[in-house]
């Protein structure tokens, strides 16, 4: 039993010294052992690239040209930078402020135009100092930031240009950009844009076109068209009988005539906000008692599809005329009531 045991160590006795004979020593070149347990002195230190003794090849100062270490030519390369083109960002674009040129972002989320102090500077705006809390993504009662003043200037971006607008002052911390043009300026009637491939397009949409009259071309006696500028008319869509509540035990003749009767009259009847219109039979100013401290009320949480339907009415409003834009620090909420018939009604919560 003990025999098998007996030549499996002495087989294992015979390998480990056949490995250990086929180690070389760096120091003497002989076997069994290496540098760090070579009994003859240690050789110096000698280079393989230079022939120095002073330090080894890894540490080698010179470059390494002429032969490699098969006795062949070497080779040099160069390493050159490549060129990578970054493209640009096609919001940023040359806005021209009263003829001055500037820095210029495209920022659909921006509700106004922000301008650094040192651009109004440069461009010679008229600054009204006022200070304004300019809100972002985050705390809906907390600015992020203030506007320290405002100023109109002509802003023309692209060949499209927007007289006296306004504009919202700021520290130059405060946007990465000159100017930060906003939705004021983007929604202007005559403002249209689009991105088309790696490109946003700034166009108007009011085109004019004519031809220039010189003597060659005109001869004879010249006519002279006059042209006037109108204000814009909306349809008037009369009033049918789905919309009139109307007796039930009244005849079909008696309809009809109540129809006419107030069709003929319609100016008076009114079926949106727009043809409701403003009175200017009374005029009034509101002027603020000294000392005043602003009425600040938080805004009520509403839902997207909430916030989309008072979008809509404001713009309703606007349209009409009842409202308009302001920076005023007072601010009241809003919220959303439901009509009878399943219609919205807008209310504010003074």
């Amino acid at each position: 039993m003990n025999v098998p045991t007996s030549h499996k160590t002495s087989t294992t006795t015979s390998n480990d010294t056949e490995a250990t004979s086929t180690i070389s020593c760096y120091n003497c070149r002989g076997r069994g052992h290496i540098s760090r347990d070579c009994p003859r002195p240690q050789r110096p230190m000698k280079c393989s690239g230079c022939g120095s003794d002073q330090h080894r090849r890894s540490g080698c100062p010179a470059p390494t040209v002429g032969k490699s270490n098969n006795g062949e030519s070497g080779q040099a390369y160069q390493v050159n930078a490549a060129h990578v083109v970054i493209r640009s960002n096609p919001f940023e674009k040359s806005v021209s402020l009263n003829n001055v040129q500037l820095s210029g972002l495209i920022d659909t989320g921006c509700s106004a135009v922000l301008v650094r102090q040192s651009a109004a500077t440069k461009c010679g705006l008229t600054v009204l100092p006022r200070t304004i809390p300019l809100f972002t993504v985050g705390s809906v009662n907390q600015p992020s930031t203030c506007a320290v003043g405002e100023a109109q200037a002509n802003v023309t971006i692209d060949g499209v240009s927007a007289e006296s607008h306004d504009l919202k002052i700021v520290d130059d911390n405060s946007i990465p950009v000159d100017v930060l043009v906003g939705r004021t300026w983007l929604e202007l009637p005559h403002v249209g844009y689009y991105k088309q491939g790696n490109e946003l397009v700034i166009e108007t949409n009011c085109h004019l076109e004519g031809t220039v009259l010189t003597d060659e071309t005109c001869c004879g006696d010249a006519q002279v068209l006059a042209v006037e500028c109108e204000n814009e008319q909306f349809p008037v869509v009369p009033i049918f009988g789905d919309e009139v509540n109307i007796d039930p035990g009244v005849d079909a003749d008696g309809r009809k005539i109540l129809l006419s009767l107030l069709n003929r009259y319609r100016h008076v009847f009114a079926k949106s906000i727009r043809e409701l219109g403003c009175t200017n039979l009374l005029t009034m100013d509101i002027v603020e008692a000294d000392n005043s401290v602003p009425v600040r009320m938080k805004p009520y949480k509403t839902s997207p599809t909430d916030r989309r339907k008072i979008a809509e009415i404001l713009q309703e409003w606007k349209q009409a005329g009842i409202v308009s834009d302001s920076a005023s620090p007072y601010a009241s909420p809003v919220l959303l009531v439901d009509k009878a018939n399943g219609e919205k009604r807008l209310c504010v919560d003074y």
